[in-house]
């Protein structure tokens, strides 16, 4: 038999009772009292739990998922080495390269690492 502050509902395909704690004035938890007696509303963050539509403003504070809903600076995948998003650059050997390039190359190197710059 389940504790007397837990839910009285009975899952058949677990073999075992609700762990949830019930809701006042009844013998179930939120999640199974029938739809008549109390209103619920799927969370607009996350679909997998149910709210109280007049608890729904102080369950989107404290919700879990609310970390989880992408900020305008995030970009997914940013640091990730997805080659389908970026043009291949073809390798070169330094034999490609003409002279007068490896050399501005290396004074531009130089200018850095001085800190002239």
């Amino acid at each position: 038999m389940a504790c007397e502050e837990r839910c009285g509902y009975f899952m058949k395909e677990k073999n075992k009772f609700c762990h949830q704690l019930r809701a006042k004035g009844s013998d179930r938890c939120f999640y199974h009292i029938s739809e008549t007696s109390i209103a619920k509303m799927v969370c607009p963050m996350d679909p997998t739990h149910f709210v109280n539509p007049s608890n729904l403003n102080k369950h989107l504070k404290k919700c879990s998922k609310r970390r989880r809903v992408k900020a305008v600076y995030n970009v997914t995948g940013i640091n990730s080495a997805n080659l389908c998003d970026r043009k291949i650059v073809p390798k070169m050997s330094l034999a490609d390269v003409s002279a007068v390039t490896t050399l501005r190359l290396i004074a531009r190197l130089e200018e850095l690492s001085t800190g002239q710059i």
